[in-house]
């Protein structure tokens, strides 16, 4: 299990490093979409220092992005056993059972 620098344990309730990698994906997205809107808001009031700022964090979060999309296009292209699963990841059987528990 991870832990953040104050060693308080982080888990995302899946143990797949690719899963982790979707949600840094997800996140950064959300965050570059997140900034802009903070950029236009700036913007309205005039205020160019705040606009550069959340501009260049909406930037960085983008390339984050790019190459959280690039190193999972490549994991995946890499292909499944025939099952669905491949060494570490959940089986298609598993992850149905998943949604289940709800």
């Amino acid at each position: 299990m991870s832990t953040t620098d104050t060693g308080t344990p982080v888990t995302t309730g899946v143990d797949d490093p690719d899963y982790d990698l979707v949600l840094v994906l997800q996140q950064a997205l959300e965050d570059c979409f997140r900034y802009q809107h903070f950029a236009a808001d700036a913007a309205e009031r005039g205020d160019q220092e705040l606009v550069a700022f959340f501009t260049e964090l909406a930037d960085s979060d983008r390339d984050i992005a790019a190459r959280a999309k690039a190193m999972l296009a490549t994991r995946l292209a890499r292909g499944a056993d025939d099952d669905g699963s491949s060494p570490g990841r959940a089986s298609t059987d598993e992850m149905a059972s998943l949604d289940d528990d709800d």
